[in-house]
C-alpha cells in the first residue's frame, strides 16, 4: 500500500481508539482523564478526539512505518548471531538501529 494509505489507516485506528476508550473512560465511568473542551474542534464526538490529533498521528505515523520496517529489515533479513549469547545479540540490534541504515525495501517486497 501507498505510505500516504498507511498513515491515514494508521491515524483512523488510533483516534477510534482514543474514541473508544474516550468513551470508556471518560463518559461511561466518569474519570475525566482528557478532556478537549478548551481545544478548536474538539467537539467532534463527546469531546473525545480532536483533529489536530489525528493529523499528529498521521505524521507520526511516517516514523512508526519507517520504524517498523527498518526492525523487520534488521532481524529478519540481517539475522541474528545463532552462536553468540543475548548480550551481544542485544547489542548487535542496538548499534544496527541506531546507525540509522535504511531498510533494503526491494528485498523485503519479494519476500
Amino acid at each position: 500500500f501507498p505510505l500516504a494509505l498507511q498513515c491515514l489507516l494508521g491515524s483512523f485506528i488510533i483516534t477510534t481508539l482514543e474514541f473508544v476508550s474516550g468513551l470508556i473512560f471518560n463518559v461511561w465511568l466518569g474519570l475525566s482523564i482528557w478532556d478537549y473542551t478548551g481545544l478548536p474542534l474538539a467537539s467532534l464526538f463527546f469531546n473525545q478526539i480532536n483533529l489536530y490529533y489525528s493529523i499528529l498521528w498521521f505524521f507520526l505515523s511516517i516514523f512508526a512505518f519507517w520504524l517498523d520496517d527498518t526492525l523487520r529489515w534488521i532481524l529478519y533479513e540481517l539475522g541474528e548471531c545463532k552462536k553468540c549469547n543475548k548480550i551481544y545479540n542485544f547489542f548487535w540490534l542496538f548499534m544496527q538501529l541506531f546507525s540509522l541504515k535504511p531498510p533494503n525495501i526491494k528485498r523485503l517486497k519479494n519476500k
